[in-house]
């Protein structure tokens, strides 16, 4: 059983746009023209995905902010065909952040090689009363309990948990999930990469927590174990 908890990988690149410094494709969903706009408009997607390939980004996180994460299949197609080095890409939806439930879909590269978009499955949020995110007791719960399901059934489980930067957590080791909520930056509150630990810490001792890579890999081995195989195969005849 594997699963992964990371903060999304995010990409901040000039816009061109006063002090905004992040761009995402969430106001090209209702254009008609949002294909001529992907390909040609000079800050769009695009353009950014070769700005990002030039630069050898292998995971791509994205964040949606929109109605749902998915009504954007033309722009997850368009990056896995545009950047070469694509290994994968890490996906939330704005709020509930959770809300793709970890499905995974996939986009051919210009290779023909079957790229993966993972959503989260898990928010490690405070104050936030959704079925998939919560305290980091909550969470750790629920990653435990979906392993064991998987394990019953003997299938695999890959997914990750989205930490949300500015939910402030009490440490608290006792039973109630509720009384890690807190306030972020107030009354001894943490944030980040304490309320992680502490998620980890409750986990399942057969659980592995793992790097984005090593999980969009492992992913790409278990759903299309030929294609990665000739991948890897490849690198290492080019190295």
């Amino acid at each position: 059983m594997q699963s992964a908890m990371a903060s999304t990988p995010r990409v901040s690149l000039p816009s061109g746009r006063g002090k905004r410094d992040q761009w995402v494709f969430d106001t090209y969903r209702d254009r008609l023209s949002r294909k001529y706009v992907l390909l040609q408009d000079p800050i769009a997607p695009n353009n950014r995905a070769i700005a990002i390939a030039h630069r050898c980004l292998t995971v791509y996180g994205l964040e949606e902010p929109s109605e749902s994460i998915f009504k954007w299949m033309e722009a997850y197609a368009l990056f896995a065909k545009e950047i070469p080095s694509l290994t994968g890409m890490m996906l939330i939806d704005y709020a509930p952040y959770e809300e793709g439930d970890g499905k995974v879909f996939w986009f051919p590269n210009a290779d023909g090689v079957d790229i993966p978009v993972v959503t989260a499955k898990y928010t490690l949020w405070a104050n936030l009363k959704q079925e998939r995110s919560g305290t980091p007791k909550k969470i750790a719960r629920l990653i435990n309990e979906d392993a064991a399901e998987s394990q019953t059934a003997k299938t695999p489980f890959h997914a990750w948990t989205s930490i949300h930067a500015w939910s402030g957590f009490q440490e608290n080791w006792g039973g109630d999930e509720e009384a890690e909520n807190g306030l972020y930056n107030q009354g001894g509150s943490q944030a980040g990469v304490a309320p992680t630990y502490w998620c980890v810490k409750r986990l399942d001792p057969s659980i592995r927590v793992v790097t984005p890579d090593e999980l969009i890999w492992r992913i790409r081995m278990t759903h299309r174990p030929e294609q990665t195989r000739a991948v890897l195969e490849l690198s290492r005849t080019n190295e």
